[in-house]
């Protein structure tokens, strides 16, 4: 039976569809043969030639030791949800205590990526984007505690000058060349496991890369480029199931 899309094409043509129309030529010109395998390859139905991915993803999180569960600087996105198509982007920041703002920034990190769209896709341009955004979030923080009374202290004056830090780990699923790409900066690490058993994990299992000084990413915009060279990139493959 033909799908969906390739039935809307084939109507748009005049043909007469059905549900349970199917493709098929025998015979013809030049010209419906044409017609036929236009229709059928169309960048719009290309989609069909794939399997159309059903990702479900889980959420679990804890704030650190003495923290309140409100004090998380954790963010995962998208969470707790199905995502479907040829591509699909999960992204998971873990907002340092030692900045101001990290709560922010790490959901600005984990947001953005997975919802930026331009392509090519380059981790600088989409690092300039968040921090264009974190300096507006900032900058109205700011006229809010000064508009209630509550303007900066000397001591909350120091860290907001120092900026906000923020790990990311991120995993693009591609179905079209049944492969995912692991993007990671900071002491993260992914595990991909098939049946209960470990495939692989990334970067490693290294326990020398969690130290007291991971590479962050930093809402500062004169080290953007400097932290895109400390992003490490994995790619493997998967298979549907």
């Amino acid at each position: 039976v033909l799908p969906t899309s390739i039935q809307d094409e084939a109507r748009n043509e005049g043909f007469l569809i059905t549900d349970q129309s199917r493709g098929f030529i025998f015979n013809s010109d030049i010209v419906k043969v044409v017609q036929f395998l236009d229709i059928g390859t169309r960048a719009t139905n290309l989609r069909w030639v794939f399997f159309l991915m059903k990702i479900t993803s889980t959420y679990l999180s804890i704030p650190k030791n003495g923290n309140q569960p409100n004090e998380n600087e954790d963010c995962f996105y998208p969470h707790n949800t199905q995502r479907e198509g040829d591509i699909v982007r999960f992204a998971i920041a873990d907002g340092a205590s030692e900045g101001y703002l990290s709560k922010v920034w790490s959901k600005i990190l984990a947001l953005y990526y997975v919802t930026y769209k331009k392509e090519p896709f380059t981790l600088s341009e989409y690092l300039n984007l968040c921090v264009s955004n974190y300096e507006k979030i900032e900058a109205a923080y700011l006229k809010g505690r000064e508009n209630s009374d509550n303007p900066i202290l000397w001591y909350e004056d120091n860290l907001l000058l120092k900026g906000s830090f923020s790990t990311l780990s991120t995993v693009v699923f591609n179905s079209i060349h049944n492969e995912y790409t692991v993007n990671i900066i900071g002491d993260s690490i992914i595990v991909h496991v098939k049946a209960g058993n470990i495939v692989e994990t990334y970067p490693s299992t290294d326990l020398e890369m969690f130290g007291n000084n991971p590479d962050l990413i930093s809402t500062k915009r004169n080290y953007v480029e400097k932290t895109v060279k400390y992003f490490k990139t994995f790619t493997n493959t998967f298979e549907k199931g």
